[in-house]
């Protein structure tokens, strides 16, 4: 019933329409196309570093994730290594006792 109306009839009109643009054959002022040409070349820039933040926090992710696996890795190597030596030792030491037969 109270319905307002936001067509040209009713006399109210975009900010854009007040000030020559939408369409108008009204020229803007070359500083401002060239100011609204930067600030939309910063938006664009600045969503580019946040994908190349993401990005690089990602990539440091899956980096600090292989050092980690690395690590474990190597643990689990030297844990290995420690029992083939207490092995090649005892073996060692039984081989040491042989040909005292031969003498």
């Amino acid at each position: 019933m109270f319905r307002r109306s936001t067509d040209a009839s009713s006399g109210r009109r975009g900010i854009l329409h007040k000030f020559g643009g939408a369409g108008s054959a009204v020229e803007m002022d070359p500083s401002i196309v060239q100011a609204r040409e930067r600030v939309l070349g910063a938006e664009a820039a600045e969503k580019e570093a946040d994908r190349a933040l993401l990005a690089a926090r990602e990539s440091v992710a899956a980096a600090r994730a292989e050092v980690r696996r690395l690590e474990e890795e190597a643990k689990e190597e030297a844990r290995r290594a420690k029992i083939k030596q207490y092995h090649a030792r005892e073996v060692s030491k039984r081989g040491q006792a042989l040909g005292r037969h031969g003498d």
